[in-house]
């Protein structure tokens, strides 16, 4: 009797451990035959071949992004590949916590070639935004289309942003990356990685007017409603979003993990692999919209922008202005950038306090930010040197926009601490 009863007591109890950890299982097809349309600068059509992932069916679809995964805070997941086409790949998932065998590096993990399978499994330890994507050759192959999304709700499945924290009334997911027509209009005729120049700047696979109409891109509430916006940057490009006043963003999480202090921003800095949750609450019912700008990750060098409408149905795309299509970008939400050697910053490193001085020219007013584009210091001025203090800050590169009385802004670096 007695071991009767512990067989059945051990059988209940993983049982229990089971239904506590339910499985998640996908089944994605590797392929290089997809096909989608673009909308140029000149605003004409392009249809440019492109890699990328589908659902496993009796005729699969390749789609751009591919698949995305869900899963709950707990879950195990176990996602097939089967690859059918010409070339060997594999999925690395970008941000969650897998093994080595898992991890879908090829000489590591498991290297999946022509008409081969593989199975990864891991299990989601963090709620959060995530990515995939294929680890062959990750330069091409990524850049190509071979990408998408993970994304992991709290245990509880509630509307919660993490567990235990923020509530939200609706999401939004966007997958921010950028595409290079030439190279995936000709992929053999290429060069090395640093003739990429990506010329097409996509929002969930698509741009402009493509996703204007698409409701799982569009903000629309009323006031006091708030959204969750889950922004991820899968490209080679960094990508600067620029809130309206009619939306009070604050940043919660931090590629798949609480920050200690959410913040208030108008601006987020994105680079290659980031993602942040960013809950909006909606102030304002007026048409208006969130820009999505591309920049070159050397001086941050404006290349281009797309759109995301709050409130609008009917909204269409506009270009920049010529003052952000000219400019070098340093830092955030500045309007022009002058040459830095215009402002000393010293001492640089410092730990309690920096003097920042112009060769004559009075300033207006300096703000210190993060390398997530959350201001941290801030302080009016009316000299042509000022004294800023910078204790309690924690140690790191900082950038400081400085405004002359003149208009100009001007943008250096600082690192605080020895």
């Amino acid at each position: 009797m007695n071991r009767a009863f512990t067989i059945a007591f051990l059988a209940l109890l993983l049982a229990g451990q089971a239904s506590a950890q339910p499985l998640k299982q996908y089944s994605l097809v590797s392929l290089m035959d997809g096909v989608a349309d673009f909308i140029t600068d000149s605003n004409t059509t392009i249809t440019l071949p492109f890699w990328g992932f589908a659902n496993t069916s009796a005729n699969p679809t390749i789609v751009l992004p591919g698949p995305t995964i869900y899963a709950k805070e707990g879950d195990s997941i176990h996602v097939e590949m089967i690859n059918p086409s010409l070339e060997g790949h594999t999925i690395h998932f970008h941000g969650l916590d897998v093994d080595q065998a898992n991890d879908g590096v090829p000489h590591t993990s498991d290297f999946v070639l022509t008409n081969q399978s593989f199975t990864y499994r891991f299990k989601a330890t963090h709620a959060g935004n995530f990515l995939y994507h294929c680890h062959v050759t990750t330069t091409l192959h990524l850049a190509l289309g071979m990408y998408g999304m993970v994304i992991v709700y709290p245990a509880d499945s509630s509307n919660r942003i993490y567990t235990n924290g923020p509530i939200y009334d609706r999401q939004h997911a966007y997958l921010l990356s950028d595409l290079d027509s030439r190279w995936n209009a000709d992929y053999t005729a290429i060069g090395g990685f640093t003739s990429y120049a990506p010329d097409l700047f996509l929002i969930n696979g698509k741009n402009r007017s493509m996703n204007y109409t698409d409701t799982n891109v569009q903000i629309n509430g009323t006031i006091g409603e708030q959204h969750l916006l889950r922004f991820m940057n899968v490209g080679y490009r960094v990508n600067r979003i620029i809130f309206p006043s009619a939306l009070n963003a604050v940043v919660h999480t931090s590629d798949g993990r609480v920050l200690n202090q959410a913040f208030a921003t108008d601006t987020l800095i994105i680079y290659p692999g980031e993602r942040y949750s960013v809950l909006a609450e909606i102030l304002d019912e007026t048409p208006t919209f969130v820009s999505a700008d591309y920049l070159d990750p050397y001086r941050l060098q404006f290349l281009g922008r797309d759109y995301i409408p709050v409130n609008d149905s009917s909204f269409t795309y506009f270009p920049p202005s010529m003052e952000d299509d000219m400019t070098d970008t340093i830092g955030v939400g500045m309007s022009m950038a002058i040459a830095a050697s215009e402002v000393r910053v010293y001492p640089n490193p410092a730990d309690h306090e920096i003097w920042v001085a112009t060769q004559g020219e009075n300033i207006e007013h300096i703000q210190v930010l993060d390398v997530s584009g959350r201001i941290v210091r801030s302080m009016r001025c009316q000299h042509p040197a000022e004294r800023l203090e910078v204790a309690g800050l924690n140690e790191g590169i900082y950038i400081l926009n400085v405004a002359m009385e003149s208009g100009r802004l001007v943008s250096s670096r600082c690192v605080i601490g020895r």
